[in-house]
């Protein structure tokens, strides 16, 4: 298990069964965040880490129809700041990133670009400043398991257009 000072400890009902589960945002002596999933009939899911980069804003929420969101990001990280959120929920037996919203922004140029996935859905919109363009596109990977998931993960739209973002620079 992650051995770490407890940042915050919540209960809630992340899988819908009126029980609360534990979730607890652990620190690492690398300043490294985890967020660990607990609940009595399996294994703990641990979620991280999520770097010290992200410590500037992180944090969890619960949100109605049993969603638990993860927020990651850091909104004082210099020319460029970031923010990511991951919209959790529980599906036939297991943790799924049923959504992920990420926006970076690029205060040299005032420019900033978003990305909103729905992952159940299949669509996503993507939008870059200051031309205020946007587009809803489809998107082909469904929403995966927690386990195992890197927090790294964006779907290939989400990708491509903040790979091009910052390329642009």
């Amino acid at each position: 298990m992650i051995d770490g000072p407890v940042v915050a400890e919540y209960h809630l009902d992340t899988d819908g069964d009126g029980q609360d589960e534990l979730v607890t945002d652990v620190t690492t002596s690398a300043q490294d965040r985890y967020v660990i999933l607990s609940d009595d009939s399996a294994a703990p899911l641990v979620i991280g880490p999520l770097w010290a980069s992200h410590l500037g804003e992180a944090g969890i929420a619960s949100a109605k129809a049993g969603t638990l969101t993860i927020l990651m990001g850091c909104d004082t990280c210099g020319r460029s700041g970031h923010r990511r959120e991951w919209h959790i929920v529980f599906r036939e037996g297991a943790y799924l990133l049923a959504g992920l919203t990420e926006i970076q922004w690029d205060r040299l140029f005032a420019e900033s670009a978003s990305c909103d996935a729905n992952l159940l859905s299949g669509r996503a919109d993507i939008s870059r400043d200051p031309d205020l363009t946007g587009a809803r596109v489809k998107i082909a990977e469904a929403a995966p398991p927690l386990a195992g998931l890197p927090v790294t993960f964006q779907p290939a739209a989400c990708r491509e257009l903040m790979d091009g973002f910052w390329a642009a620079r």
